[in-house]
């Protein structure tokens, strides 16, 4: 059943047939990827943002979880959540019937002296797990040589169980939803440069310093609504848009604890950082063509998440993110002064690029970004896809003019065709 069919408005369902007797009007595609608004474009928009605000209005109290995979699907999303308490949606989802099934925690962390800290796990069917690892201490402990995965850069491992966030000696507990969690290491990570294996254990405490911000209902209508106007619609698309939603939120706060690193050191972190969630029906990863996820934290404490995607299957010019100011106000994105395709197309990733941010209240943040490493790694079994780890400062000027300095990280994917190199044998791609 289309999202259309599935919100149930007569009107709106009048609007959308004519247009879908109209798809075939197309304004093509830039570089052969990226779809450009059309005639129709206009039309299509108010249809599809009527459509938003009647699910919202419908949907606002809350998803109760009853799909299948615990709130997988088209239960949730577009205006409506994916579960009514906090603890549902923090709590380790069960993986959906889809062999690509997704379910997945992400921290990162950031701090003035120099240190940057990533650490994700993405469960799969079948035991399996992709797992991200990157640890880069300042300059002048290993001088500045990041620490990852000894088999990367692969991240593909072995799951403990099916019930748990726990694989390659990395592991998530929830202490209190949405407020505070517990993250766990004791194994080997390999230098990037000097490739010496050691030793490395970590126990930090993740404790929430702003409100969570939840893609399915927190994300200003109008970005949703442009992305959307300008793909070609059809029966097709909308099931498919359905069916690919992945809930996922985001949430800035304080990551703390100690770190120890056979012969070298121990040291206590204190960082900014950023968590999240995602879980829906699957996560194909050569459904991507390109994404950049983008999270800084600056010295006055305003806290940015800025996302550009573009997945073909379903939109192909995606703006999503917000703003959490120092009072702790959330403002939704609203625009981008460039596209995807303006900020490093081809990889790897550019070591300087600038970018504005739009939040609601026509409120503009004008972020000037420098790299300063980008490990990179590979995800899906057989590598589909390229991750960069841009490891970042920023500078912005805020809305009141004000030039604030800060630090964060950013996630540039690129579709990957060139298969697996490490000699591995890929898993089956039905796991």
């Amino acid at each position: 059943m289309s999202v259309v069919l599935y919100i149930g408005s007569g009107a709106v369902v009048a609007i959308a047939t004519l247009i879908l007797a109209l798809r075939r009007h197309s304004a093509g595609k830039y570089l052969s990827v990226y779809s450009q608004p059309g005639p129709f474009y206009p039309i299509k928009f108010a249809a599809f943002y009527a459509l938003l605000r009647l699910r919202k209005l419908r949907g606002d109290s809350g998803g109760d979880g009853g799909d299948a995979g615990g709130g997988h699907g088209g239960g949730s999303g577009y205006g409506r959540k994916s579960h009514a308490s906090e603890a549902d949606m923090e709590r380790v989802q069960p993986l959906s019937a889809h062999p690509q099934a997704i379910d997945a925690a992400y921290f990162n962390g950031y701090s003035r002296d120099g240190w940057y800290f990533g650490a994700g796990i993405q469960r799969r069917h079948h035991l399996k797990a992709e797992c991200i690892m990157v640890i880069r201490p300042p300059e002048t402990i290993l001088d500045g040589d990041v620490l990852e995965w000894p088999w990367g850069p692969a991240t593909d491992v072995d799951a403990v169980d099916d019930s748990s966030w726990n694989a390659g000696g990395l592991a998530y507990q929830t202490v209190t939803p949405m407020k505070e969690w517990r993250v766990t290491f004791n194994g080997e990570l390999r230098q990037r440069r000097g490739r010496q294996v050691r030793q490395v254990s970590f126990d930090l405490t993740w404790r929430a310093e702003t409100p969570c911000f939840d893609f399915d209902t927190d994300m200003d209508a109008g970005p949703t609504c442009e992305a959307i106007a300008r793909e070609p619609w059809s029966g097709d698309f909308f099931q498919r848009l359905r069916e690919a939603h992945q809930t996922h939120y985001e949430q800035f706060g304080r990551l703390t604890g100690e770190i120890k690193v056979q012969d070298v050191g121990q040291w206590q972190l204190n960082l900014d950082s950023m968590r999240d969630r995602s879980y829906g029906l699957y996560r194909k990863w050569n459904d991507f063509h390109r994404y950049i996820l983008q999270y800084f934290v600056l010295e006055d404490s305003t806290c940015i998440a800025f996302h550009l995607v573009c997945l073909p299957v379903l939109m192909t010019h995606l703006i999503t993110g917000f703003v959490i100011t120092p009072d702790k106000k959330k403002l939704a994105a609203t625009a981008s002064s460039r596209s995807l395709w303006q900020i490093g197309e081809t990889e790897p990733p550019p070591k300087t690029y600038q970018v504005d941010l739009t939040v609601q209240g026509n409120q503009r943040y004008e972020l000037e970004v420098t790299s300063v490493d980008a490990p990179s790694y590979y995800c899906g079994w057989n590598w589909e896809a390229r991750l960069y780890c841009v490891l970042a400062k920023i500078r912005c000027k805020l809305p009141d003019g004000r030039i604030v300095n800060g630090r964060g990280m950013c996630e540039f994917e690129y579709r990957h065709s060139g298969g697996r190199t490490d000699g591995r044998v890929p898993v089956p791609s039905n796991c």
